[in-house]
């Protein structure tokens, strides 16, 4: 638990009662005497401090320098990704050692995986990147949406291409996740940003208390399309997927992951609850068609490619469930800011 900070009331004036504000708090969101600050009582008598900010004020830029001796690649473009998500608005990569070839991986996976990320900068030793994103531009919930509708067209498509045999199509739903990707990373800087810009996620008539909901819907479609890819990496080994049943309960588990989507968007509980009952019903006939593969006399290699992707469909499951808990938990904390709003 975090320690309070204490303060004394004081008069002064005769009939004003005031209180030092922490100096850590001011430097942090860089106020300035004269500066006004907008004070909010919530239904529990707390007083909530928030700084008002002027439609000139830009949000504040934060910059970081990343260096290397050694590049490891992966590690830099892991990197690049978590300064991205946590809000950093100019990053410069620096490295003695840099290869063309890395410099090349690491422009083509901020071009396929970040938005509004652009090279401004670049010499033999360095890269400047610049993140031009904007909530204004793309909306948070818009973002949430283009994710869910790709996660869910690659897991249909994905058992699709399996039961075809259809090579060319399993390549275009791997090229799909990077789109699923970038959504995703989206996605987790606006919500890092909403914690110092409030308002970011305000104008959508979410608040604070719902960030962690928001991201797990996120990240539980992001996982879904993960699982796609599992999926249809399975194609090299089956050649076709030949058992219906399997196909069939694929295409019944990406409808059931759809249902949850729309009672997120449409902020129906009664959908969500409904979805979180049948949870039992597709575990059970998961569970089922698995013990069937094992009966079968397939070799350990086909047995094993089927249990994967029967392990993949019983995941998302369970992706679907937690976005369906998610949106009930939004609901719940609308209502309570609902309540306090009319106090």
């Amino acid at each position: 638990m975090v320690k309070p900070i204490v303060r004394k009331i004081q008069l002064t004036g005769g009939s004003t009662y005031i209180i030092s504000l922490p100096k850590t708090w001011v430097k942090q969101y860089l106020l300035q005497p004269g500066d006004e600050i907008e004070i909010f009582q919530d239904r529990h008598a707390r007083l909530i401090l928030v700084p008002k900010k002027s439609e000139s004020n830009e949000k504040k830029e934060k910059k970081i320098s990343l260096n290397c001796d050694r590049p490891d690649i992966s590690f830099v473009i892991r990197e690049i990704i978590a300064y991205y998500m946590a809000g950093f608005t100019l990053l410069t990569v620096s490295c003695s050692k840099f290869s063309s070839e890395d410099r090349e991986r690491i422009k083509e996976t901020i071009r396929n995986r970040l938005l509004g990320a652009e090279i401004i900068d670049e010499d033999s030793n360095s890269l400047t990147i610049q993140f031009l994103v904007s909530e204004k531009e793309l909306s948070l919930t818009k973002s949430i949406t283009r994710a869910a509708n790709i996660s869910y067209n690659m897991l249909r498509d994905s058992f699709k291409a399996l039961y075809d045999g259809d090579s060319d199509l399993s390549k275009e739903i791997i090229s799909r996740d990077d789109d699923v990707d970038r959504f995703y990373f989206y996605i987790v800087r606006q919500l890092s940003l909403s914690i110092e810009y409030p308002e970011i996620i305000e104008n959508e008539k979410y608040n604070l208390t719902q960030l962690v909901n928001l991201y797990s819907v996120a990240k539980s479609i992001e996982r879904v399309s993960d699982h796609s890819l599992r999926i249809v990496d399975q194609l090299p080994i089956l050649g076709k997927l030949e058992e219906k049943e399997i196909y069939d309960h694929g295409n019944e588990v990406a409808d059931f992951f759809k249902s949850s989507i729309n009672a997120f968007n449409e902020k129906d509980k009664d959908m969500s609850h409904n979805i979180i009952n049948k949870e039992f019903e597709l575990l059970y006939k998961n569970r089922s068609l698995s013990e069937k593969v094992l009966n079968l006399n397939y070799s350990p290699k086909k047995t094993s490619s089927l249990l994967i992707i029967l392990d993949s469909v019983r995941r998302v499951i369970r992706y679907s469930i937690d976005i369906a808990e998610a949106t009930i938990d939004l609901l719940a904390k609308q209502t309570e800011q609902n309540e306090e709003l009319d106090n």
